[in-house]
């Protein structure tokens, strides 16, 4: 998911004049962001809030947290017209989510 996520991003980068393309990354993003969610909430409900953000992984949970939050206000903001144009800064702090593929 992280991976492909990335991939869309890049994507989006590189052919963002084309309608059709920032189109589909922008349903794309917006599937990615609902996953992540869902994501966060399994592992919050399994390890418990305290656990989940105190616990020994907090900084990667806070991290992943973070960065969904950021992904979700970016997907509101296009929904109501209010994002930028070109790649938003909330699109290149998500791609720091490839490093929890160092963890």
């Amino acid at each position: 998911i992280i991976v492909a996520n990335t991939f869309v991003i890049a994507l989006e980068a590189v052919f963002m004049q084309n309608a059709e393309i920032k189109d589909l990354c922008d349903f794309l993003e917006s599937i990615f962001a609902a996953i992540y969610v869902l994501e966060i909430t399994v592992r919050v409900r399994e390890q418990g809030c305290e656990h989940f953000f105190i616990g020994p992984d907090w900084t990667w949970n806070w991290f992943d947290t973070v960065i969904t939050a950021t992904g979700v206000a970016d997907a509101i903001m296009e929904i109501l017209g209010l994002a930028g144009v070109g790649i938003s800064a909330a699109r290149l702090f998500r791609m720091l989510r490839i490093l929890r593929l160092f963890r």
